[in-house]
This record gives structure tokens, C-alpha cells and sequence, in this order.
């Protein structure tokens, strides 16, 4: 296939990029910064044609576009704590993949695959796992209401249009290959560095970035493939990630103790003040607590993995990779 990746040099990016290479298929990345030699050597060296598209200039995703049987579009920005949600999150987000599917409509692209995620989807417990079924729409973060109104968009756009998408909606993504932090790699290189004395009572679920990759793969190739499909691995709650990158990774420097509920408004002013100080990339937030911080909530992957043989690799590999590649790279903050 000719496919056009967008975000092509973010985590998912990176690893989807390496993965369509390797099955023989021709990619053309679009990303911001082409310029920087830093930021595109690994992907030069794939043999991958870059090409210069900001999510938000229709007109350069059209160019982008020209020619492609396949668009995955993954650009977005990945923060839960910004100073201008609209600008900085919703904007990009929404009209990143109305652009983008439009663009894709006008060159005749056969299928798009849209990263979505699972804040779409929700963070609040029910009865069962969140699956493919449920909406976030009464989502308080900004980047949970940002991939909701996009993905929501996106579905309307390509109705409009009569446009073949598949969206895919990863959990918290982990895993080698990324060349800055995102919040979640953050978590992992501050429990390694022993920078995290405590954590708070959250579950998050996880599923390694070339598994997500995958699933993008699959549901490109797949025919059949339609709608959305959830991708998530196992779910934990902080205190016991700490204890299984402590039991991969033994060098690293975990927290043991769990910070008590009615201490949150503490650690927000503390996240803010080493914010304004250090320039400490903000963490948490009044709606980061509602947002994410049901300890029950479940994720069910059962559709990605009977309708396109998905299948995610044991977590404590994907532990131990990105513990690995933190200890050899030293990736900065975003």
C-alpha cells in the first residue's frame, strides 16, 4: 500500500511507522519540523518521504494526501494539563481530523484510519468493561474532551463524505521508540529516578505502542474491518506499576506509599509550584482527579481481538522495553 502517516515521529507514530516499513508498504510521513535533523534521522533511515503538514493547514494535508491508497492519522497533542485548552488541545484535535479527512476524501484515499483513544470512551466504572459501545461526553480534561469532539467529528465528516474510517482507541500507551516523553513514559522515567515519593490512587490500563501499532495495521488491511476498536492490555493501579517496574527494572527507585485522597489538593498546588519553577511538565489538575480517578474503571479489547487477531504482548515485556530504552536514551520532556 502507499499510506501517509500523520505524526509520523510521535510514539505511535514512530513505532507504526517502523511496522508498515518492514511489511513492504510504502509510507509518506507528515509531521511539523522536517528541518530538524535530530528530530527525522530515524526516519530517514527507513527510507520514509517526509513531507511538511500541520494538522491545522488543510491545505498542506491535501498536498500530503495526493497520491495515497491509506491515511493514518495520529497527529494530535498528547498533554492533560494545558494553559489554552482550546488552542492548545480542542482546535488541533477537531479540526486536525475534519482537515484531514477531508484532504484524504479529495485524493481518493481508499481508507483512513484515525487514532482515537480510550478517553473517548470514557474513565468512569459500569457494570461491565468500557468497550466500543460507550462515548465520553461528559468529559472535565480537556485532552478527554478533545479526543471525544474530535473522534465525534470525524465520524460525522465521514458520513458527509461517504469516506471508509476506522478509528482505533488505545489505552495508555507504553513501550520503546519515543524520542520525548509523553505523560504516561513520564510516570516511568520519575519512578526509575526515584522522583515520584508517592503516587496517587489511580488505575490506569496500558498496552505497548507497537501493539497499538498493530492494530492500526489490521484494521487497514482488514476489509471487513469498521467502526472502532478499543486496544488496551492490562489495567493497574499505580502503586502496583511501581511494584512491577521495580521487579523488571531492579535498579530503579519506585514509590511505596499511596497518597491519601484527602491530600490531592496539596500535590496539585506542589504540581503547580514545580511547574512555575522548574518548568516541570503539570501533571495534575482538579480535572485530571474527576477525569481519572475512578479505581474501578475496565477496559475490554474482545472485539479488536476477535474481529481483527489482535493480540497485545505480555505487559512486563512492555515494562521492561521502555524502562530500557528511558535508562539508554534519556529521552527530555516534552
Amino acid at each position: 500500500m502507499k499510506v501517509l502517516v500523520t505524526g509520523c515521529n510521535g510514539h505511535l507514530g514512530t513505532a507504526l511507522t517502523e511496522l508498515l516499513v518492514a511489511s513492504g508498504h510504502q509510507v509518506r510521513g507528515s509531521m511539523r519540523g522536517i528541518s530538524g535533523e535530530k528530530k527525522t534521522a530515524p526516519l530517514r533511515k527507513l527510507g520514509v518521504e517526509l513531507v511538511e503538514a500541520d494538522v491545522l493547514d488543510a491545505a498542506a494535508l491535501e498536498r500530503a494526501c495526493v497520491d495515497m491508497e491509506v491515511v493514518f492519522h495520529l497527529a494530535a497533542v498528547f498533554r492533560f494539563v494545558v494553559d489554552d485548552p482550546q488552542k492548545d488541545l480542542i482546535d488541533p484535535a477537531v479540526k486536525g481530523a475534519e482537515y484531514a479527512l477531508r484532504a484524504a476524501k479529495k485524493a481518493g484515499v481508499r481508507r483512513v484510519v484515525m487514532t482515537s483513544s480510550s478517553v473517548a470512551i470514557g474513565h468512569k466504572h459500569l457494570d461491565r468493561p468500557l468497550d466500543e459501545r460507550d462515548w465520553n461526553d461528559g468529559a472535565t480534561n480537556p485532552y478527554a474532551q478533545a479526543k471525544t469532539l474530535a473522534e465525534r467529528k470525524a465520524w460525522e465528516v465521514a458520513k458527509e463524505l461517504s469516506l471508509d474510517l476506522v478509528c482505533i482507541n488505545p489505552v495508555g500507551i507504553l513501550g520503546p521508540g519515543f524520542a520525548r516523553h509523553t505523560p504516561m513514559t513520564l510516570n516511568i522515567v520519575n519512578m526509575i529516578d526515584g522522583k515520584l515519593p508517592v503516587v496517587p490512587p489511580f488505575v490506569s490500563t496500558y498496552v505497548d505502542n507497537r501493539d497499538a501499532a498493530k492494530a492500526h495495521l489490521l484494521a487497514a488491511e482488514n476489509p471487513k474491518a469498521s467502526g472502532r476498536y478499543l486496544v488496551a492490555n492490562e489495567a493497574l493501579t499505580m502503586i502496583e506499576l511501581a511494584q512491577r517496574l521495580k521487579a523488571v527494572w531492579p535498579d530503579s527507585k519506585p514509590p511505596t506509599s499511596v497518597l491519601p485522597r484527602w491530600m490531592f489538593p496539596f500535590a496539585r498546588f506542589f504540581d503547580w509550584v514545580m511547574h512555575k519553577t522548574r518548568g516541570v511538565p503539570r501533571q495534575l489538575s482538579a480535572d485530571v482527579i474527576d477525569e481519572f480517578g475512578d479505581p474501578l474503571v475496565r477496559y475490554s479489547a474482545a472485539r479488536a481481538t476477535a474481529e481483527l487477531g489482535w493480540k497485545p504482548r505480555p505487559f512486563d515485556e512492555t515494562l521492561k522495553e521502555t524502562a530500557e530504552w528511558i535508562v539508554k536514551t534519556r529521552p527530555p520532556a516534552w
